[in-house]
């Protein structure tokens, strides 16, 4: 380059775009590490929650693949955020270390899903930590549980508790290979 073209910027092609463009992950799973609780399932009643922690430790927590809603694939007709006393949906989260936030512990039940079959199913936190929000796209359109289960379909964000370290509450938690072994030995 010479000084008179000192400005201009060389263009260099890139080979096959596409190709590399497709070896990316989706954005969804770019920055989050998944790890599955199967501890409340009993029998051929699954309760299988996905928990999906991001790099700043703040977690979506999902219907699993192996939850008994989507192997028998069922239809989502009600969620109630009433658990005994709490009311899930009067959560008020403010302040930086969210303090007024609803305190989980890993059996703690966000809420119930009554599907059109009749059948109650309680939601399980899965992880000890603070409920931030229940996402609104779920609350208007629970059919996107499972139509979105890994991306906006998460039922709840999570903050987990901070004094604890990252090991410490994934504990008893299943990676994805460990949990696909769970899923091939219920055939």
């Amino acid at each position: 380059m010479d000084e008179t073209n000192k400005h201009i910027p060389e263009i260099h092609e890139i080979d096959n775009i596409e190709k590399k463009i497709s070896n990316f992950l989706p954005y969804y799973e770019r920055g989050f590490h998944k790890v599955y609780s199967v501890e409340f399932s009993k029998d051929n009643f699954y309760l299988d929650t996905c928990i999906s922690m991001y790099s700043n430790k703040i977690c979506l927590l999902f219907l699993a693949d192996g939850h008994s809603i989507i192997k028998e694939n069922k239809t989502i007709k009600s969620l109630d955020f009433k658990v005994g006393k709490e009311d899930r949906l009067a959560n008020s989260v403010g302040g930086k270390c969210k303090r007024s936030a609803q305190s989980l512990h890993k059996n703690s039940v966000i809420c119930f899903i009554e599907t059109t079959d009749g059948m109650k199913y309680p939601f399980c936190a899965g992880i000890k930590g603070k409920l931030l929000d229940l996402n609104p796209v779920v609350l208007e359109d629970y059919s996107k549980m499972v139509t979105f289960r890994n991306t906006k379909g998460y039922v709840a964000m999570v903050q987990p508790i901070f004094q604890n370290k990252r090991e410490i509450i994934l504990k008893g938690l299943l990676n994805r290979q460990d949990y696909e072994n769970v899923l091939s030995s219920r055939k």
